[in-house]
């Protein structure tokens, strides 16, 4: 904080900013782990907005007096951050407004899904019911 009341904030993308980064910043990690915006913790190609994620997690550090995606390690942290998007679809279920809200379950399940697949926690039942339906179609119950 300087003498004429600003606030400023650093530290982020100094690896990149530095030249550190690269061209292998979709292979590595950088950043404070409770602070790095989804994109970061999947190693995702970034741009400037992943800075605008961090401020809001200072803000949000400074409102609850505590860090949401701090975890006890890299991994842990990430893995709060990247849940993130799952807390988006369950956001969306709950909106007041009809025009943010899910008009069908159908859009709700390929969303989850969506997110199932992408973090890598597998199959659903859906779709494990139509690979066997397609697998085994003389074996299908009428």
């Amino acid at each position: 904080m300087g003498f004429e009341g600003e606030v400023k904030l650093s530290d982020f993308s100094v690896p990149k900013a530095a030249g550190l980064i690269g061209q292998n910043e979709s292979k590595q990690l950088s950043g404070t782990p409770g602070y790095m915006s989804p994109e970061q913790a999947n190693y995702e190609i970034r741009c400037q907005r992943p800075d605008i994620f961090s401020n809001g997690v200072v803000v949000a550090d400074l409102l609850l007096s505590k860090n949401m995606f701090a975890g006890s390690g890299v991994s842990e942290s990430c893995q709060k951050i990247i849940d993130l998007r799952l807390d988006a679809v369950s956001q969306k279920t709950l909106a007041h407004d009809l025009e943010i809200r899910y008009d069908s379950a159908e859009r709700l399940t390929k969303d989850l899904e969506y997110h199932m697949y992408h973090n890598g926690y597998g199959p659903t039942n859906e779709t494990l019911a139509r690979y066997m339906s397609e697998l085994l179609p003389d074996n299908v119950p009428a």
